[in-house]
């Protein structure tokens, strides 16, 4: 929206100043030029004299060209149904940008030895001019990733020396890239980013489902993600990752801590400081500051450490185990929200095919599929804001000219 509204302004405010400022101007800075005139060219004198018989014959029958022209508006209203429709036009940016993700968890040295075989593979396309790469990002990046996300900036050659479209060499990229480990997405700089203002999401369509239980949302993704992979011209279409990730689960007995008196709350906080760290000063280096944080040891932080850890109560100090069960287990490595409901992401490009077409077909898939009492579906992306520019501009859902 800001940027919509500087480019009205802009325009409106070039079109003021080149009605008023510039002709006065003009008339006052100007008057000497008179003295180059040099004459009409002989294509210029010919474009003025086809010019001027043709207005003349204009003038003579102006019912005729005014007719013309209701009817050129006529046909050019009534083609605008059939035109594909998007929120915002196919960029060319003269560059691609490739987003690889890899499952959480892996280390820097796997993921930047698989986004190498990548450039390599992209290397190879004919119309690749350079290719750059970087896997993760910092933690205090706008757009901060894990090292488990490469992106591979590929700059293209020049327009005239390119004889395929860019969705010929995406695709080419796509066949190349098909074999690795990774989802792969294929965009544009710019777009990328404005898709992932729109909804989070560096993709044109986002497809969230939302619900309460993470492993019933992972198995209503795999199922979805399998039937619109039949969707013609729909690529990069990927689950968003969550996977697995092992924990340690410390359970309190609210009843034998309550016997010896020691609150739920101060229980996980001192595990809380114990596990993850607590700040107890900064020691200075020169022109350097680090924080100085206590914590227990890596041989601590296990189930028999972490059960013989001894806390503070009114009767002295007592071993965890008495108080709660500590054992092995697993859970997400990240817990998404939108509106404070939990929900997972499917996400696609198109290629070949209009956004308005392929998204109508996955209206189709969504609208047959059964989900579980409590579970939703919801269309983000680019054609969830060209519904909402629908209806800021009073077009009803049916109506084919928005």
């Amino acid at each position: 929206m800001p940027l919509g509204i500087a480019f009205i302004v802009s325009t409106l405010a070039s079109l003021v100043v080149s009605v008023t400022v510039t002709p006065v101007l003009s008339f006052y800075l100007l008057p000497s030029m008179k003295a180059l005139d040099h004459g009409d060219t002989k294509l210029l004198a010919w474009l003025k004299a086809s010019y001027g018989r043709s207005l003349q014959a204009v003038l003579k029958r102006p019912e005729a060209a005014l007719a013309a022209g209701a009817v050129a508006v006529l046909a050019a209203a009534v083609a605008v149904p059939f035109f594909p429709k998007t929120f915002l036009p196919p960029f060319n940016e003269g560059t691609l940008l490739i987003g690889m993700r890899l499952n959480p968890g892996v280390t820097l040295a796997e993921s930047s030895a698989l986004a190498q075989q990548a450039e390599v593979l992209v290397k190879a396309v004919p119309e690749v001019a350079h290719v750059g790469r970087r896997s993760g990002r910092a933690e205090l990046d706008e757009h901060a990733e894990g090292v488990h996300v490469s992106e591979l900036d590929v700059g293209l050659k020049p327009a005239s020396e390119m004889t395929r479209s860019m969705d010929e060499i995406s695709a080419d990229i796509r066949a190349r890239l098909i074999n690795l480990p990774a989802a792969i997405a294929i965009g544009q700089p710019i777009s990328h980013r404005i898709d992932h203002m729109l909804s989070g999401v560096r993709s044109q369509i986002a497809i969230k489902i939302f619900g309460d239980d993470l492993d019933t949302l992972r198995g209503q993704a795999d199922a979805l993600r399998s039937r619109l992979a039949g969707i013609p011209d729909i690529a990069d279409l990927e689950i968003e990752k969550q996977v697995l990730a092992p924990q340690i689960k410390v359970r309190v007995d609210y009843a034998a801590a309550a016997q010896y008196g020691v609150p739920t709350p101060q229980i996980l906080a001192t595990l809380q400081s114990l596990v993850e760290g607590e700040k107890i000063t900064q020691v200075v280096e020169g022109g350097r500051r680090f924080a100085l944080v206590v914590r227990l040891p890596e041989t601590s932080r296990s189930l028999a450490g972490l059960g013989q850890r001894l806390l503070e109560t009114p009767g002295g100090p007592i071993p965890l185990s008495r108080i709660a069960s500590i054992e092995d287990g697993d859970g997400p490595n990240q817990v998404s929200r939108d509106d404070g409901k939990r929900r997972i992401v499917l996400s696609a490009n198109t290629q070949g095919r209009a956004l308005s077409e392929i998204v109508e077909d996955i209206r189709q898939v969504v609208g047959n599929s059964k989900l579980p009492e409590g579970y939703f579906i919801a269309l983000g992306g680019n054609s969830r804001h060209r519904k909402r520019l629908r209806g800021w501009l009073g077009c009803s859902p049916s109506s084919p000219w928005c």
